[in-house]
């Protein structure tokens, strides 16, 4: 059975470039619950992050503009695992997280169809949607509540 591991393997897409990325998205909530989906805003350095498929645990989807991608990722991801994994409900407004101790949270009308990615069979509700600011004084991961890192926000 060695040989068959020497082949090389490719997947015939029939799907325009708009699809494929539906699918993706789609392919991403199905995996872990959620998906996370960049925009950059024209003749800017800022990036919008967002969610996607948080709605299903009736929670608001959550967007965080930034200079750096990573950071707005990263910062989802937290969030994320923190409403899917623990029950985090976050909601306009201040809220304080283990390792964020002031995350801001703005009610916005950034919607679904902003996105320009997701078919309409695969939407099959409009979320509210929740800005997060990125935060300029996280808690340290190994230390007290007293010493703290900065992230560089936008």
């Amino acid at each position: 059975m060695a040989e068959v591991r020497k082949f090389r393997t490719s997947v015939y897409n029939t799907m325009s470039t708009h699809e494929a990325k539906g699918f993706h998205i789609y392919a991403e909530i199905l995996l872990r619950g959620y998906a996370l989906v960049t925009c950059r805003i024209p003749r800017s350095p800022l990036i919008t992050v967002a969610t996607m498929g948080l709605y299903s645990a009736d929670h608001p989807e959550i967007s965080v503009v930034a200079k750096y991608e990573e950071e707005a990722v990263g910062l989802l991801q937290y969030l994320a695992k923190q409403v899917l994994e623990r029950g985090k409900r976050f909601q306009a407004g201040v809220h304080t997280t283990t390792f964020f101790e002031e995350l801001i949270f703005n009610e916005t009308d950034y919607g679904m169809d902003s996105l320009d990615v997701v078919d309409e069979g695969i939407t099959v509700a409009r979320p509210q949607w929740i800005q997060c600011s990125l935060p300029f004084n996280p808690l340290a991961p190994s230390r007290g509540e007293g010493d703290r890192c900065r992230i560089d926000a936008a």
